[in-house]
Formats: C-alpha cells, structure tokens, sequence
C-alpha cells in the first residue's frame, strides 16, 4: 500500500505518488495504488486506466467508478479511449456527448453521464501501453491547460513503472520457462537410449539435435533376451513440449513391448504398436518411423519404414551408399487394424547402415538450399572413405556447420551402426591336396556362417565343397596338388562361392557318378548328388585363368530376390 498522502498540492502529490508506486510488485498492486490516488491529483470524478486485452482489439477499463473496476471492455476502433492509444495523442474534450467517438455503452453501465474528458496515451516510445483518463472535473467546468500537462506526467510515471514491472514480470516468465525446459530435457533424456551401444559384435551411434530446448525426435535401442537388437528413431509430428510429451508415450510402449518383437516378427509388432499408439496419441499428431530389427544369431537385419526415410547401407569396400528395398508404410497413430510391410536383409551384405529423420535432409541454409541437395551426396562419400567409427562424426559436423549458417525447421536424429565382426578374407589361395583341404574347409565354414547359416546348413556347404576339392585333386590334378583358389561373397541375392585351378587330368570335377544311396557321413566320392543338392545352382565353365566353378546358395529366410518382405 501507499504511504497516507496528506498534501493537496497536485505537484506534491505527484511527488508522493511517485515514490508509493517504486514499491509496486505487479500490474494489479499499481493500477489499485494509482486508482486511490489519481482523483487527488487530477481532481475529478472518475480517473480510469485503460489497459489492451491480449490478442484483441480491446481496452480494459479500471476505473474508480463503481461498477466499471470489475473491467469494461472497449473497442480499439471506435472510441476515444482507442483513438488515443492508436495515436499517442492527447485528448481533451470539453462536450464527451458530442463527439462521435464516444463509446456510450461503458457510461451505460453506471449511469454517470460524462460531460468533459481528458485523455493521455500511456507509451514506451513508439510503443503504447495503455490509456489513463481524468472525466468531470471538480471546481472548474473544464479541464485546463495545467490539468493536461499534470495528467502527462502522471502518465509518464504511470508508463515507466508498467515497463518496469513489464520487464521484471518477463525476467520471471523467462527465468520459470528455462527452469520448464531444463527440466523438461532432463525428462526427454531419460527417455532416450545412450548415445553409443557396444554389443561385443555392433556398434550403434546416436545423433540428436532438437529444433527448440526439447523437441519430438527420439531413438531407441534395446537388447532383447535373444541377443538380438531392436532399435531406431521416430519423429513425432510438431515440436516442443507437446511433441516432446508424444514422444514420451511412443518410447516408453517402444520399451514396454520391446521383448515381443523377436517371436511376433517385426512387422506384425509394429502393428500391434499402431494400434496403441491410436488409443493414446492427440488427435491430428503421429509419429514417423523406422524400425530395425538385427537378429545377430541369424544375421539378418529386418526393417520397417512408416512414414520414414529408407535406411541406408554400405557394402564392404564400396564407396556408395545404398536404400535398403524397403516399402513404404504409414506413420504410426493415425488409424488402426494396418499391416505393415517388413524387408529381411542379410546382414553380412551391410556391415555398416544407418537411419535418420528428415530433420537432416530438410535442413535449409540461409540462401533456401537444402542440405539434402547440397551437402548430403558429398557426405555421404565423406562417410563411406572414413572407419567406421568416424562416420557419424562425419556427418553430425557437415550438418551443423550447415545448419548453423542457416535456419532449421525440424529435430533432427540419426543412428549409424557397424559391425565389428571379423569379416572373412575375401579369398584363399593352396595347393589343393588331401593335407590342405581343412584349412580349405575352415575358410568355407566361416563363410557360411558369416552368412547366416546355422550349423547343420554351413556343414552341408562345407560337405559339398569338400566333394569338388576331392574331385579337383582327384580328377583335374589326377592327385597331385594343384593350384585352387576359393572366393565368397555375400549379395542381397545369395550366398555366392568361386572355385578357380587349372584342368590338367581327363576328367572334370563334375564327371563323378552318384551313388544310389549317399552317405553324408562319407567323405569324398559322392560327385555331382551331394553338390546339387546342398547349392541351388552349379555352374562349370572355362576362362583365360583356367576352369571355375560357381556355386551358388540362396541366404535363409529369403527368396529368389535375396530381399524378402512380410506383412
């Protein structure tokens, strides 16, 4: 409250008023300080501050009258309260009635008829804040010079502690707002996985960078009690808190349901997370993702894009990044009962892969170029020539230089992964003989497991090998030791071997006959029954480098194409 004013002097009043209103907390404490006070100084009937409403084209009123402290609103256009705020001009009016600007249903309301008005525009330069008005004067008909001059600097000193409390308001608001935020990225990175998970055989890497303090990207990554690992990204639709709160819903039933994926399949799972993400989603939000499902025992990589960018992967010793085959799917949330679509991929084909949100491509500089069309390609290229465990390094500092000399619009997220497996040698050069063939065996047999097979499988690859070296030693070098080379390689399409020695004998390693009942527990002599029946195909011809064998076996769980899809 003010200090008890006993002067009459409007000047000394002024004064004292002055002083009371330094000690106003917020808007409400000044406006009842400068109402108790302002029909003293102004010496009037009513003294009224007007004060615009936000988000419209309204003045409140705060009056000393009874029946307007309540708040009575009035229009910006059409009024003379208005015209003075809109002009910072000021206004006395000897005959209120009039003027057609007066806006008579605000006297209606109290029943005072207003004869003389003087109105001064509360402003911080160009900038109003409000109205303060002096209606009736008392002692004299009208209000005079001096009365409009004392009415200005009441409103001067009424204008500069609004700015004050103004700017000592907003120091709360934004002080409150940081501590909100703070917060609030301490709860979002609860919800995130580590930056870098190392599982003894994958490594995978985390990139994120939220358009505002917290944002509605995410990624995921969980290790399953099967070895194998689920993870991914997802991109909630808007940014800020209220994404951030939808993101929180979409990892914490990502986690929750997580252990289901491995018997369910991972397309079917993805359903079944569409179909709660329905049930809990704001209505008009969904989230983009892509799903990644890496079956470490099998070697397969399944994935599920809805409503995301296609993964992309990098064959070893190629420079080139590739879109993995998958189909398009719709985002999560917006209807339920959908099927989704799921690509199996060898894992062997793709050591090294990552997903990212369109957050990275979409990102704009400030001449309007997108980093997708700009800088994307040469990244990618700088990504492929680097180690594995500098690439997303690589391409988190191409996209915030880019990024930071120009403006982004969207979170951004992505998640690379290598694999650190030993990677068999490409190829094995021997003497091909009966004391060579088990190393021979043992470069087969981590071939064939490199690819996914189980163990039965790669002993029958291995076993139908070991017949064409027989048959090589046996036939074309008519047993002596000769030269053989083996090469594998993995492709969407297959499992691929290449056998090349030089024919120096009369038979060919396919001339021998089966017999009618194969032992496969019978090494050597069973010819051309075991070897087609372990590949799929078996092709012989000659080159300038001798004879080759081509074998060739298609990967588990795929078909004819090399990529299959569910759903």
């Amino acid at each position: 409250m003010s200090t008890e004013i006993l002067s009459t002097d409007p000047l000394s009043i002024l004064v004292q008023v002055a002083r009371s209103l330094n000690g106003a907390r917020d808007v409400e404490e000044l406006l009842d300080q400068i109402l108790e006070r302002s029909r003293d100084v102004m010496r009037c009937e009513i003294c009224s501050i007007l004060l615009p409403e936000d988000q419209s084209d309204t003045l409140i009123i705060r009056s000393t009258q009874k029946g307007l402290k309540s708040g009575v609103r009035v229009p910006i256009g059409g009024s003379i309260a208005g015209y003075v705020f809109a002009t910072r001009e000021s206004l006395n009016i000897d005959d209120v009635q009039s003027d057609p600007r007066h806006f008579r249903p605000s006297a209606s309301k109290t029943g005072v008829v207003t004869r003389t008005m003087l109105s001064v525009a509360l402003a911080d330069g160009e900038r109003s804040l409000g109205v303060v008005q002096a209606i009736n004067p008392i002692g004299r008909p009208v209000f005079g010079i001096e009365d409009q001059e004392i009415l200005e600097i009441f409103a001067s000193l009424i204008s500069v502690t609004l700015i004050r409390i103004e700017s000592h308001e907003s120091a709360i608001r934004e002080a409150e707002l940081r501590r909100e935020f703070q917060l609030a990225e301490e709860i979002q990175d609860s919800f995130l996985a580590r930056e870098r998970e190392d599982f003894g055989d994958m490594v995978i890497e985390a990139f994120y960078e939220p358009a505002r303090n917290v944002g509605g990207d995410f990624y995921f990554c969980h290790e399953l009690e099967d070895g194998s690992v689920l993870t991914g990204i997802g991109d909630v639709t808007g940014k800020g808190i209220p994404a951030a709160l939808d993101m929180a819903r979409g990892t914490t039933m990502i986690a929750a349901k997580a252990s289901l994926c491995p018997t369910m399949g991972l397309g079917e799972w993805v359903g079944r997370l569409n179909d709660q993400l329905c049930k809990v989603m704001t209505r008009g939000r969904f989230i983009a993702g892509t799903f990644v499902h890496v079956d470490r025992a099998a070697r397969r990589v399944r994935a599920v894009t809805a409503g995301s960018c296609a993964p992309k992967f990098l064959r070893k010793g190629s420079l080139e990044w590739e879109n993995m085959p998958c189909p398009p799917n719709p985002p999560l949330g917006i209807a339920p009962g959908l099927r989704f679509s799921c690509t199996t991929f060898p894992a062997a084909v793709a050591p090294s892969w990552f997903v990212y949100s369109d957050g990275i491509p979409e990102t704009r500089n400030w001449e309007g170029e997108y980093f997708e069309d700009v800088e994307f390609p040469k990244v990618l290229e700088r990504m492929a020539r680097k180690p594995t465990e500098r690439m997303l390094g690589v391409l988190k500092d191409a996209w915030c230089a880019f990024a930071d000399h120009g403006t982004y619009q969207d979170d951004a997220t992505a998640l690379v992964a290598q694999a650190t497996r030993h990677y068999p040698e490409p190829r094995m050069e021997f003497d091909c003989a009966p004391d060579t063939m088990a190393a021979a065996r043992n470069f087969i047999n981590h071939w064939a497991l490199h690819a996914g097979f189980d163990d039965t499988t790669a002993g029958l690859i291995v076993l139908g090998c070991d017949e064409i070296f027989t048959n090589v030693y046996r036939h074309a070098y008519e047993g002596s030791p000769g030269h053989l080379v083996c090469e594998g390689q993995i492709e969407t399409s297959g499992f691929n071997l290449l056998l090349r020695f030089h024919h120096q004998g009369s038979r060919g390693p396919d001339d021998a006959s089966p017999p009618s009942c194969p032992s496969y527990e019978q090494v050597g002599g069973r010819g051309r029954f075991v070897i087609h029946e372990v590949f799929e195909s078996v092709h012989h011809g000659e080159g300038a480098d001798g004879c080759i064998v081509e074998l060739r076996k298609r990967l588990p769980g795929y078909a004819a194409s090399g990529v299959a899809f569910e759903g």
